[in-house]
């Protein structure tokens, strides 16, 4: 086997290795360039329409692919900066609810000692009118609405059970249909006595 130098030109080509500075490349036979490479000019004209339209269908799928790069960053740009804004959104809604936080504190506790509170007035109401009462875990303003309703049929209930009471009437009539026990009797007998003047 015999060692080629890969330096060396070949085909009548000249070496162009740096050296030799300010000195023009001197053409080489066959339409060769000092670099190895074939003139255009020196193709066939069909082969020289192929390059070129191989040339512009490169040239116009480069600018493409730059136009689709282009586009895919300033879609990532608008996602990032619709992102940003969702981030501020969403850093907004958290601070609004931490400002609320106690509030619904305060809401739960009220709400609570409200609860308690008609529970005691419900209690000796009779099992009928407490369940028309919205259980605890409906709002307690609902509860309260439904208990100012409720409570004018409790006292008419009330007024009525104690009117059917023997002697528990609502309103009750004396006792005793004997004369002089009306206090106007009284008085008119006083009159009549001739003292009411005297003393």
């Amino acid at each position: 086997m015999t060692q080629q130098n890969n330096n060396a030109p070949s085909n009548g080509q000249t070496l162009n290795d740096g050296d030799s500075t300010g000195q023009t490349p001197t053409p080489t036979p066959n339409g060769q360039t000092p670099n190895g490479r074939t003139s255009i000019d020196s193709l066939p004209q069909d082969i020289q329409e192929l390059i070129s339209t191989l040339r512009n269908e490169n040239k116009e799928k480069r600018e493409t692919l730059k136009a689709q790069e282009t586009a895919r960053q300033q879609q990532e740009q608008e996602e990032l900066r619709k992102q940003g804004e969702f981030q501020k959104l969403a850093e907004q809604h958290e601070q609004r609810v931490k400002e609320l936080e106690p509030t619904v504190e305060r809401y739960t506790k009220l709400s609570d000692i409200v609860n308690e509170q008609i529970k005691a007035e419900v209690k000796d109401w009779p099992a009928e009118i407490k369940d028309l009462l919205p259980d605890k875990s409906a709002p307690v303003e609902d509860r309260l609405k439904s208990l100012e309703k409720l409570r004018p049929l409790v006292e008419r209930l009330n007024t009525q059970a104690r009117g059917q009471t023997p002697g528990n009437v609502p309103n009750p009539k004396p006792s005793s249909d004997e004369p002089g026990t009306d206090v106007n009797d009284y008085y008119k007998r006083y009159r009549a006595s001739g003292l009411a003047g005297k003393m």
